[in-house]
């Protein structure tokens, strides 16, 4: 893969994420309670928020 177009995806990604971060959130978030994880479903949440915040740049 071009280098160039990996960096583009990325950028992409990155806005995609920054957009619609509020709905990432809750629909993965309603996923995993549907799952009933317990706190393994919260520790999902933790990791999910701290992935978004590394993505987003926040």
């Amino acid at each position: 893969m071009d280098l160039g177009k990996a960096g583009d995806l990325g950028d992409k990604a990155k806005k995609f994420a920054g957009e619609n971060r509020d709905k990432i959130e809750k629909t993965a978030g309603d996923a995993i309670d549907k799952a009933n994880l317990g706190d393994k479903g919260d520790k999902a949440k933790d990791a999910l928020k701290s992935g978004m915040d590394k993505l987003t740049g926040k």
